[in-house]
């Protein structure tokens, strides 16, 4: 039988850093934020649903 590993391909980069929990987490929590930044900014109504960044500026 013939060694075939060396015909096996490597994993693209973003696919590898998207196997680590900490960074698809990250990666989840930055598109909730974007979501919400732009429903903010569709509703246009800071007292019903503020900006993601009012939020994070008003907390920090």
């Amino acid at each position: 039988m013939s060694d075939l590993s060396h015909l096996h391909a490597r994993r693209p980069l973003w696919l590898s850093a998207l196997g680590t929990p900490w960074l698809r987490r990250a990666a989840v929590l930055v598109l909730l934020a974007a979501i919400w930044e732009l429903a903010a900014i569709i509703q246009n109504n800071p007292i019903m649903l503020p900006r993601f960044s009012a939020v994070v500026v008003t907390l920090w």
